[in-house]
This record gives structure tokens, sequence and C-alpha cells, in this order.
């Protein structure tokens, strides 16, 4: 009898010990990302804004000459969504939240969205 009160008292606390465990996971998982005071600020954004858009000015001349040649990027399936999305994957693999993340089509001087629209099919 001593042994099947003991089986006992070690199932009870395993069960015990694996409620903590999920109740933690869970608990862990649910919270919310923290991000910093700064970013729920309106003029945090505005300054990064005008910082960002000064960097951009600041990387070129002024040309006024005229171009022989021009080069065109067109990437096939890069829409909004998914342009975003590997922005912020590029983010979170460098250890950010991942929206403030740049890639290097975003350092461009001039950037443009083209709709394009197939003629025989949907």
């Amino acid at each position: 009898l001593p042994l099947l009160e003991n089986t006992d008292t070690a199932e009870d606390n395993m069960k015990v010990t694996i409620i903590i465990i999920c109740t933690t996971l869970v608990w862990t998982c649910t919270g919310k990302p923290q991000f910093p005071e700064q970013e729920k600020e309106p003029k945090f954004w505005n300054d990064w804004a005008q910082r960002t858009l000064k960097n951009a000015l600041d990387l070129q001349e002024l040309n006024k000459r005229i171009a022989k040649n021009a080069i065109l990027f067109l990437g096939d399936g890069m829409g909004i969504s998914t342009v975003t999305a590997a922005r912020i994957l590029k983010g979170q693999m460098t250890g950010q939240s991942g929206e403030e993340g740049q890639l290097e089509m975003d350092k461009f001087p001039y950037v443009a969205l083209s709709k394009t629209y197939n003629t025989n099919a949907q």
C-alpha cells in the first residue's frame, strides 16, 4: 500500500508541474511585443521621416545633365504587401521589431509602383 500512495503523489506532482509549465507558456506567448516609448509619439515618426528624406537627398547631387541610358528594375510579384513583408523580415533578422528595416531598393533615389495586366487571361 505505501507504494501506491507514493505513485499517486508522484502523479499529482507531475500533473501540477505540467499545469504550471503550460500556464507559463501560454502567459509568455500571449504577451504583446514591447516597443520603445518614443515610438508612441507622432513627433518621433515625423523626425524620423525628415531624417530619412534628408539622407536620401544627401546621397546625390542634383543632376541637370541629360541621361544617355536609364536602368529600369522591374520586379515581378513585388507588390506592396510582399515588399513590406520582406522589409519586416529583414528588420526582425537583425534583432529589431521589423518595421524599421530597410531594403536596398528603399535606398534608390527614385522608386515607383506599376500595375500590369494580362490581356488574354485573368
